[in-house]
């Protein structure tokens, strides 16, 4: 900090630009890092859906980023039609319990 401090305005304004474009993704990898709702875009997918199938993502600040082309891959992925499978198996025993006709009493 007290390198920064002793600095010429002009040195000090190029510093903070590149920090500000390193944050907000200018010049680096988060630029490439999408949001749930963006990557629910992109694949015209619902929002819950990108949750529910439990796509890979990185820690990017403190939320969540996806990366596209991960995404995409994991769509074709045995790992993601088992999960499908286990989901599909969820809601079919969640039906029939709804459905069970009451006992006699």
């Amino acid at each position: 900090m007290s390198a920064f401090s002793a600095a010429s305005a002009e040195n000090k304004q190029a510093s903070l630009r590149a920090a500000w474009a390193t944050l907000n993704g200018v010049n680096g990898k988060a630029q490439d890092l999408l949001t749930q709702r963006a990557l629910a875009k992109e694949l015209e997918l619902h929002e819950t859906t990108v949750w529910r199938w439990q796509f890979p993502f990185v820690e990017w600040a403190g939320q969540k980023r996806y990366e596209f082309k991960t995404c995409k891959a994991y769509m074709q992925s045995p790992e993601l039609k088992l999960r499908l499978e286990a989901l599909r198996k969820k809601r079919r025993r969640k039906k029939e319990i709804v459905n069970k006709p009451a006992t006699a009493r």
